[in-house]
């Protein structure tokens, strides 16, 4: 029996838009490995008959001492199971895991890589940037293919020196499930109650004050307008945000983790995405746009992937929360755009990012890595 094995920080990162192509190995006889946080999403594909080891990468700047230990417990996992396929997700099991794998089980093993978005793993000081690189550019050594999500990390990878372009792949986004997400008819504002949404995790570069000066700013001009905010408090990350900071504030309505997202999608006139972190692509954005709703965002990497300016939505040029607040604003008063923005990023999406259509590429990677016939 081969075995494959998926590495990422959180179970979500793997169930969210890959429990699929989990299912796809178990059908075909493979050994289902998940090396992850022990959460409720690994639970979930324990459910489906993969093997949980349960492991945590630590996001914060934490002690050496940490990352050893973590470095010794993927070593031993990697070799209790010996994977034919390692499939890495987010910056640290990249590293660890690529370096680690091919150290251990040399070329008896394939790596690939999956670049989710930088996020912060490229920090901006000089001497931490340095080691990222260099870290970045041993794991990329490492491995058979990596994979980006969006055209702006590839290039910088590239042009860098990081990654050999022959290494890398271009799949945009990790796709959306359109039956999953069907489109909804946006209703006409006769009423003047119009509702915006926002999906993300409180994070200062997800835009979490962007979008209060946004609201307080709007209600000046519509007073009835409803402002949501859904996502999850992640205070591990060097980023998070206090939940008092949102929860307490009188013009935004924040809802914490929502499990039926598209049931609030579609009770939504607008999303803005006031996200200036380093994403692959946002899901958030592709699950919006499949169920019709129009996206207001900056102009950032893998946003730029998501959203098409003044068809699917608009594409604020630089990161301003006063320039949102002014496109949204006159998004408000035009009914009929809105309309036709909602049917164009339906479209898009079932063009350009169908889940099945994305899986269907990264089983065409495994084959070109030759692990599948």
């Amino acid at each position: 029996m081969k075995t494959v094995m998926f590495v990422a920080n959180r179970g979500y990162a793997i169930i969210s838009s890959r429990k699929e192509i989990l299912q796809k190995f178990i059908e075909m006889k493979w050994k289902v490995i998940i090396v992850t946080s022990d959460d409720e999403y690994s639970q979930k594909m324990v459910e489906l008959g993969v093997i949980l080891e349960s492991i945590s990468f630590k996001r914060r700047q934490g002690s050496n001492i940490f990352d050893i230990s973590t470095l010794l417990k993927l070593s031993q996992i990697i070799r209790k199971y010996k994977p034919d396929l390692v499939h890495n997700f987010h910056a640290k099991p990249i590293i660890y895991c690529s370096i680690v794998s091919r150290l251990l089980l040399g070329k008896s093993t394939h790596i690939v890589n999956t670049v989710t978005g930088l996020g912060r793993s490229i920090p901006n000081s000089k001497y931490a940037k340095f080691f990222s690189i260099y870290a970045y550019r041993i794991a990329c050594g490492c491995s058979d293919k990596v994979i980006f999500q969006n055209s702006d990390d590839r290039m910088l990878f590239i042009d860098n020196k990081i990654c050999l372009e022959s290494k890398s792949e271009l799949i945009i986004s990790a796709g959306v499930d359109v039956d999953k997400f069907p489109y909804n008819q946006r209703r006409i504002m006769f009423d003047s109650k119009p509702v915006v949404v926002m999906v993300g995790r409180l994070l200062e570069s997800k835009g979490v004050y962007h979008f209060i000066d946004i609201a307080e700013h709007t209600s000046k001009f519509w007073p009835n307008i409803t402002f949501y905010w859904a996502g999850e408090e992640d205070l591990d990350h060097p980023e998070g945000v206090d939940l008092s900071t949102i929860s307490e504030n009188n013009h935004v309505k924040f809802l914490g983790k929502v499990d039926d997202i598209y049931s609030l999608l579609i009770k939504a006139d607008i999303m803005i995405f006031p996200s200036y972190y380093k994403e692959g692509v946002p899901r958030a954005i592709l699950e919006g746009a499949s169920s019709g709703l129009p996206v207001i965002a900056y102009n950032v990497p893998g946003v730029r992937e998501a959203v098409v300016d003044k068809c699917t939505g608009i594409v604020v040029p630089v990161v301003s929360s006063k320039l949102m607040s002014k496109a949204l604003v006159a998004l408000l008063h035009d009914h009929q755009k809105r309309q036709e923005m909602g049917k164009e990023a339906q479209k898009m999406i079932i063009s350009r990012f169908k889940i099945q259509t994305v899986h269907q590429k990264y089983f065409d990677v495994y084959r070109d890595v030759g692990v599948l016939n």
